[in-house]
């Protein structure tokens, strides 16, 4: 993070700075760009933005501080003190039905434990989901696509919706926004739907 902290980042790029780095912290460094959607070009000797979005996110990565990235599904870890925030707001409490999709390495249900929800966690990623289910194992994991399952597959009304959707996937440069307009058919009427989003969602940019 500290080295895509000192970047220059301009409306078509990120300049990394121009200090030589080590080549495992250079490959990091390049994961997250590209999980962002900014490719390396040696031509332009910056990681170019690939979408339209992708600024956006690269930007929403640095505000997070603290940032996990794996080689699919756009996924950013969610730092603790942002979890616990995102439980509050969803109402998490003994005897609340709080659903987390998609639930990633499990941040945010665990301080929906924390706070004493009962918590049904959505992931498609088969290897995140065999260990949520492993650290987890008085939480219901379901192994899906959120955006193709329905209320009526889970079962239950939610007392509220946590959740840190990706920002954007491959044919998807809107998929924040439609993961919360999705989950929104999941929760009890009035119940809350909380999200982590990128920066354009609010004035529909994203």
């Amino acid at each position: 993070a500290a080295v895509l902290r000192r970047a220059k980042v301009d409306d078509m790029a990120v300049t990394l700075p121009p200090e030589q780095l080590d080549r495992k912290l250079y490959d990091r460094v390049a994961a997250a760009l590209e999980a962002a959607g900014a490719k390396w070009k040696r031509g332009a000797k910056a990681h170019v933005f690939q979408r339209a979005d992708a600024r956006d996110a690269f930007l929403a990565m640095l505000d997070r501080g603290s940032y996990t990235v794996t080689d699919d599904l756009a996924f950013f870890g969610t730092p603790d003190d942002l979890a616990a925030r995102i439980a509050r707001l969803a109402g998490a409490r003994p005897g609340a039905v709080i659903l987390e999709p998609p639930a990633g390495e499990g941040a945010i249900v665990q301080a929906l434990l924390d706070l004493g929800a009962q918590v049904v966690a959505v992931e498609y990623d088969p290897g995140r989901a065999e260990r949520l289910a492993a650290r987890f194992p008085g939480v219901r994991v379901v192994r899906a696509d959120f955006l193709a399952l329905t209320p009526t597959d889970l079962g239950v009304a939610f007392d509220g919706v946590a959740m840190n959707p990706p920002f954007s996937l491959e044919g998807q440069p809107q998929a924040a926004i439609e993961h919360v307009t999705h989950a929104v058919a999941f929760a009890k009427r009035h119940a809350p739907v909380v999200a982590v989003m990128p920066p354009g969602a609010r004035d529909g940019t994203t």
